[in-house]
């Protein structure tokens, strides 16, 4: 289930629609590039994470798996050209359901609109243990955000 606050809610009232083409070519480049790395997801834009990580390295340098994906789980959605509010729950839907059928785990999506009105995506493995990566009580954050736990 989708969780949303008050802001993020308002905004996707009056989103436009959206371009299917456009969506699947920004889902393809995203899902193109995450790949497993030890027990985590990562988004590696660039390939430049290191394969041979090891639970130790990801505990002494980010603290936790959740927080190592984090640190490299975060996609500037507005970069894309033509990517606006609009497309915001289709490519939820698309990522979230590729991510689940390729890795078999439960993912926390996040999308949220920055104060620059820069749309961001973030991601991790929902881990039992180590909790979300944010805060439940998202009416609290000042810009639009929604979290979906899949």
């Amino acid at each position: 289930m989708i969780k949303m606050n008050h802001k993020m809610a308002t905004l996707l009232c009056t989103a436009k629609s959206y371009d299917n083409g456009v969506l699947q070519r920004v889902c393809i480049d995203i899902l193109s590039k995450i790949k497993q790395i030890y027990d985590c997801v990562i988004y590696d834009e660039n390939e430049a994470v290191n394969n041979m990580v090891t639970d130790r390295d990801i505990t002494e340098k980010y603290g936790d798996k959740t927080a190592f994906e984090m640190w490299y789980n975060e996609i500037r959605l507005s970069s894309y050209s033509k990517f606006d509010e609009g497309y915001i729950l289709p490519f939820l839907n698309i990522i979230g359901k590729t991510l689940e059928s390729k890795y078999s785990k439960q993912f926390c999506y996040i999308i949220y609109i920055t104060n620059t009105q820069d749309i961001d995506f973030r991601f991790h493995i929902y881990r039992k243990e180590e909790g979300l990566w944010l805060d439940e009580d998202i009416e609290q954050d000042p810009n639009p955000l929604l979290y979906e736990l899949l």
